[in-house]
């Protein structure tokens, strides 16, 4: 099967090799914020409601794990998205919908710094092959951009 080839190509050439240096997945844009997790979170939220997104779910990786007795930092999940957007990234390969809604995860490193991150849309345009659908990718890949400006603002 050629198509379970690319992903596990990807992830052994390049996913596996960042993840052991400890750097950030070449599939993930990621950037640094001095505000801590649960602020940003709310800011988040706030934004993505004022640009009428629906905020599907949010995941607190942090109160699942005190949930079974263990224990991380601060880490939590948006997944949030517009039906216009993302039906219109599967009209060009259903496939895409393994990931969607977006999401954007912000957690606090062990060092104490707060990062922002979310898959990087072309890639993951790449990964799906999502031929003639670069409008669409350029579309959410500017508002994942301008969402992670106002995440990490001072």
């Amino acid at each position: 099967m050629p198509h379970l080839k690319t992903p596990s190509v990807l992830f052994a050439g390049l996913v596996l090799p960042a993840l052991l240096l400890g750097q950030t997945a070449p599939s993930m844009v990621e950037q640094s914020a001095v505000q801590p997790v649960a602020v940003i979170v709310d800011r988040m939220r706030r934004e993505i409601s004022e640009r009428g997104l629906t905020l599907f779910v949010t995941v607190d990786h942090a109160a699942n794990a005190r949930s079974v007795a263990d224990s991380l930092p601060p880490t939590t999940l948006l997944l949030f998205g517009h039906p216009g957007g993302g039906t219109a990234l599967m009209k060009c390969r259903r496939e895409i919908g393994i990931d969607l809604p977006l999401k954007m995860l912000i957690w606090e490193a062990d060092d104490g710094i707060t990062h922002v991150g979310y898959t990087d849309v072309a890639w993951l345009a790449e990964l799906h092959r999502l031929d003639g659908c670069e409008p669409v990718v350029a579309r959410i890949t500017t508002l994942l951009t301008d969402l992670l400006a106002v995440a990490t603002r001072p």
